[in-house]
């Protein structure tokens, strides 16, 4: 869980998702989470750890008319090594 939350910090840091950026874990330490916005608040992402199911989810947002600039940047987001 450890790596996963700093993997997804890592990334979304790269990704300048980092204004804000926040993290939170349950207590058991199965799931965990971190999420970050843009510097003009207009993006924001956050990546969900599970352990319980060995996987990660990203889950994206961005508030913008350019929607095939907000894809392409979903796009390498999703590629990253989170």
């Amino acid at each position: 869980m450890v790596n996963c939350i700093a993997n997804a910090t890592k990334v979304l840091t790269q990704f300048g998702l980092d204004k804000k950026i926040n993290t939170n874990a349950s207590e058991d330490g199965k799931f965990a989470s971190v999420w970050g916005w843009s510097e003009d608040m207009k993006m924001t992402a956050e990546i969900e750890c599970n352990a319980t199911e060995n996987e990660s989810n990203l889950v994206f947002a961005s508030y913008t008319d350019n929607s095939d600039s907000a894809f392409q940047f979903f796009e390498r987001l999703r590629e990253a090594k989170w």
